[in-house]
């Protein structure tokens, strides 16, 4: 008694008062006895007291009845109120029994044998996989305690298999962010250091460990990113028996309903950088097989160097402009390539030659941004001027001219039709012009940024941007209203694009994340995340449905596009 109501009483067995654990087996003794009088059996005692006892955390009468308790529970804690403070009688359902002393937990570890915690163990772990038809403290508790229920089963297989529950792991991360990518990486460290291991689960835990640990920082911000990195990042080389306990979740993602991103290549397709300067922009073809990429930095800032993306072959390099350039981008074909620069001029190329086939000449600023039309015969650019030009490919010539934005124009993007040029701007808003007449045709404003992508739907009914201020916003072309905000990067939305069905939006940024957006309702549907920070450039679709993004180390990643499973929820 003295012991239950003095909170600095020792805790320290060798320090306890002579005759504690003799207390508890005459209080144990006693249990039993009343039980077996009440037609309570001595292993459903021993059930109810042992799940408390295991419990990474006092567990309350709710707990006990979600994780599969025997009936009798509530009874047998009220014989053994002895060990309870206030006594059973006093509590409500959801309050936890918590040992009145530490040596009551011990003391009954000490009564279970090695099976029997198995075995209890075993089943937590179980009631905890169940997670997602619990509610409430019992569903927090699974989310928190599953996998150390796994360890301290020595359940290696599914403690592995756990892993290839990505809701699980995704609802764990959306309760506590960083702290659960802690939490698991810790987890793994505890198994690690599992005397109990088999050498054949060794090696395969510590390269999850260091997946885990490569990404602590960006799941938190994107959960949805988890099931796909796994697939496209960890299965291709892990141990066979992590590819037998975690390939359910390729053809689980692939069965949903939700676009997948399954990685066709990636680093080290490109590996080192190909400018030695720190930034670099790069443009790739519209069906992936070459890049053009320039640099700000001193040595090369008017040049423009050409390569096949698989090999990595260096085909030309453009020379030309007289400053540093500002932006380029390939025709439809992937024939030519038009570039703009800081000598106000546009200027178009033979794509494997180097050859200038024509010389726009016009804009009185830096030129940054450029565009061909779909039928590849017009070429727009936007510059620090304030204004937007169209002209003709193949000659140079001017064909209209917008000039409506109160600050410089820093994207550009044609209709599917040609019709339309829109343009985004530092002055935060995306204006529509005609192609023809240069005449504004809509208006977009909600944006609290610099606009820094755009791309029309396959419809050409609506636009998407990417801006500064961390989020994309999809806008009906007509009237300029907005008609979805996506919101969830934690930076700069360097590209967009729209899937080939026009039902999602897709963003890169500078948060190092791709991400898939449901077009209309603007959820999250799945991610992936780049290797370098930020992404300089967006994605295009090729005739294949690839996706192709890049990262500024001038690293290409293809994915090939899986719409969804219909009907699947």
């Amino acid at each position: 008694e003295r012991m239950k109501r003095n909170p600095s009483a020792p805790r320290d067995p060798d320090q306890l008062p002579e005759g504690v654990f003799d207390f508890h087996a005459e209080v144990l003794r006693s249990v039993l006895e009343r039980a077996a009088e009440l037609g309570i059996s001595k292993n459903d005692v021993w059930d109810v007291l042992g799940m408390l006892a295991l419990a990474r955390e006092p567990l309350s009468l709710e707990h006990l009845q979600a994780f599969g308790a025997p009936e009798c529970a509530e009874e047998v804690l009220h014989l053994a109120s002895d060990w309870f403070h206030p006594r059973p009688a006093s509590r409500s359902p959801r309050s936890a029994y918590e040992f009145n002393h530490v040596s009551v937990g011990e003391f009954l570890c000490d009564e279970l044998t090695s099976n029997e915690q198995k075995r209890l163990q075993q089943k937590l772990a179980a009631a905890c996989a169940t997670w997602s038809e619990l509610k409430d403290e019992p569903r927090d508790y699974a989310l928190r305690h599953r996998l150390e229920h796994l360890i301290a089963a020595e359940a290696w297989a599914e403690f592995a298999a756990t892993f290839a529950d990505a809701d699980f792991i995704a609802a764990g991360i959306e309760l506590r962010g960083t702290v659960e990518m802690v939490r698991l990486k810790n987890t793994v460290d505890a198994t690690l250091r599992s005397p109990r291991l088999p050498d054949e689960w060794r090696k395969g835990m510590q390269q999850w460990r260091r997946f885990l640990l490569s990404r602590e920082v960006q799941l938190p911000g994107c959960p949805a990113a988890y099931a796909q990195e796994v697939i496209n990042e960890f299965l291709p080389s892990a141990p066979p028996l992590w590819q037998e306990a975690l390939g359910p979740l390729r053809s689980e993602l692939l069965s949903r309903e939700s676009p997948v991103l399954v990685k066709v290549s990636g680093p080290p397709a490109l590996g080192e950088r190909w400018h030695s300067e720190l930034l670099g922009f790069v443009a790739i073809s519209p069906d992936a097989q070459l890049a053009a990429s320039w640099s700000e930095g001193m040595s090369v800032r008017n040049r423009i160097r050409v390569w096949e993306v698989e090999s990595r072959k260096l085909l030309t390099v453009f020379y030309g402009h007289m400053q540093v350039v500002g932006a380029a981008a390939f025709s439809p074909d992937g024939t030519r390539v038009a570039s703009g620069g800081a000598d106000a001029t546009v200027k178009v190329w033979h794509a494997r030659t180097g050859r200038v086939l024509a010389d726009c000449h016009g804009h009185t600023a830096v030129v940054m941004a450029v565009a061909f039309s779909p039928c590849g015969q017009r070429v727009a650019s936007g510059s620090a001027d304030d204004t937007v030009k169209v002209w003709e490919a193949k000659r140079g010539c001017p064909i209209s001219e917008g000039c409506n934005h109160r600050d410089w124009v820093s994207c550009l993007a044609f209709s599917p039709d040609g019709r339309l040029v829109a343009s985004g701007s530092a002055d935060r808003t995306v204006k529509v012009w005609e192609v023809t007449t240069g005449d504004l045709f809509s208006h977009c404003s909600g944006h609290e940024g610099m606009i820094r992508s755009l791309a029309f739907s396959p419809d050409g009914k609506r636009l998407v941007s990417g801006s500064a201020d961390r989020t994309a916003k999809v806008w009906d072309v007509r009237s300029g209203q907005m008609l979805s905000n996506y919101w969830g990067h934690g930076t700069t939305v360097m590209g967009v694009t729209f899937s080939p069905d026009g039902q999602h939006a897709v963003s890169a940024g500078a948060d190092n994340t791709v991400r898939v957006w449901e077009a209309e309702t603007g959820e999250c549907r799945s991610a992936v995340f780049l290797n370098c920070i930020p992404v300089t450039v967006g994605f295009c679709f090729d005739s294949s449905t690839r996706l192709v993004a890049v990262d500024q180390g001038h690293r290409v990643f293809i994915y090939e596009w899986h719409a969804g499973a219909p009907g699947n929820p």
